[in-house]
Formats: C-alpha cells, structure tokens, sequence
C-alpha cells in the first residue's frame, strides 16, 4: 500500500531535475557560442 502512494513523489523530483538540467544546458551552450563570437571580436581588434 505505501509503495503506490510514495511512487508518484519519487517520479516528480527526477522530471523536475530534468527539466532544469535541459534548461541549464541550454543557457550555459548559449552563453558559451555567444562568449566565444565575443572572443574572437575582441581578439580580431586587438591584433
């Protein structure tokens, strides 16, 4: 009888995690390519 209750709130903190992981991934590649075209500006200028 627990193991049914205690199941679905087992499942919602993974589905969660993974939600926030993808989002976190996405900002930091984002965050990433745009950081690296600043680079490449930035070192194109100076040289």
């Amino acid at each position: 009888m627990p193991r049914k209750n205690v199941r679905p709130y087992t499942l919602y903190p993974h589905i969660y995690v993974y939600l926030y992981g993808e989002l976190v991934l996405k900002n930091v590649m984002i965050s990433y390519i745009y950081l690296r075209k600043n680079v490449v500006f930035i070192w194109k200028e100076l040289f």
